[in-house]
């Protein structure tokens, strides 16, 4: 994680729910993929409460003091005056304090639910309809931009999932067991228990995110949790973890082609990243480009134009 002055106030423009739903959902997936990013967001949210906590609790000590030293003005006026005054203080410092418990434990919003008519007769013609994934049409919605009508619930084209699936293939570093040191020797697999559950016919794939989020961390298990990711269907995580391995400068070129190519069946599935997946396409069958994983890209392309 790049800790600097942009990190930090995008961060707190998270927790203050100032990002836009794209942004937050961006950042979400940030947060999911870099546990020192997670730490500090959840810090930075301890250390505002401990402030705003710091501020109401001076408050009220600064009242109750007014209470035997009045503040400079109040202490000449006539007591018939002030008669009404404390009670006011109180309720003041009431709704401050109210205020900013309110405002630091309202969620960020990121997914605005449309108003609910007033109108009872506007009711009875027309329900409320619970607020949808964006990638989910509103049941009998015309919508001529719209080429699928029969999404389904999780927002996901089903035509374009079974794509990815069957064209996915097996990570590198599930088939690979022979690791070595730096010197050549091998050596154990501290991978090991976590590929063999991922071979498993039906895996218990929550289960190896959770221990490959606790192995040693490095290229191998990376790309073995972003393959769970998918396997289970996290499409978010999975292409947060093979777009970083895709820029990794470290691995050799068939490696970061793996990566990019798993990347696009990451992105596959949810029609709103159509763009992404149409560039990333472009590059891998460009032909004066050869890419590990042309002759496949060249025929998912056709696949996709079939519709």
């Amino acid at each position: 994680m790049k800790n600097d002055e942009h990190t930090f106030f995008k961060i707190q423009d998270y927790l203050a729910g100032k990002l836009t739903p794209a942004e937050a959902a961006a950042f979400e997936q940030d947060i999911a993929a870099d546990h020192e990013l997670a730490e500090t967001v959840e810090m930075q949210r301890f250390e505002g409460e401990a402030i705003d906590l710091m501020i109401a609790d001076d408050l009220r000590q600064q009242i109750k003091g007014w209470e035997t030293a009045p503040p400079k003005g109040l202490a000449d006026s006539k007591p018939s005056n002030r008669q009404w005054l404390w009670p006011g203080l109180g309720l003041v410092a009431l709704l401050v304090i109210g205020g900013l418990f309110f405002w630091k434990n309202e969620p960020a919003q990121t997914d605005p639910t449309p108003p609910i008519p007033t109108n009872t007769e506007t009711q009875k013609e027309a329900p409320v309809v619970p607020p949808t994934t964006p990638s989910t049409p509103i049941a009998g919605q015309t919508d001529d931009k719209q080429p699928d009508k029969t999404l389904p619930k999780n927002g996901y084209d089903e035509k374009r999932l079974a794509l990815a699936e069957a064209s996915f293939g097996t990570p590198t570093a599930l088939a690979d067991d022979n690791v070595r040191s730096p010197s050549g020797q091998p050596v154990a697999d501290p991978l090991k228990e976590w590929k063999a559950l991922l071979r498993q016919a039906k895996p218990d794939y929550q289960k190896a995110i959770t221990g490959l989020l606790k192995a040693p961390q490095n290229e191998a298990a990376e790309s073995l949790l972003a393959y769970a990711y998918f396997k289970d269907k996290q499409f978010d995580k999975a292409a947060a973890i093979y777009q970083r391995l895709a820029a990794n400068e470290k691995l050799t070129p068939a490696q970061k082609d793996e990566a990019e190519w798993h990347l696009l069946m990451s992105l596959l599935p949810d029609r709103a990243n159509k763009q992404k997946v149409d560039d990333l396409l472009s590059k891998m069958a460009k032909p004066d480009n050869y890419h590990e994983y042309q002759q496949q890209a060249n025929a998912l392309k056709e696949k996709l134009a079939k519709g």
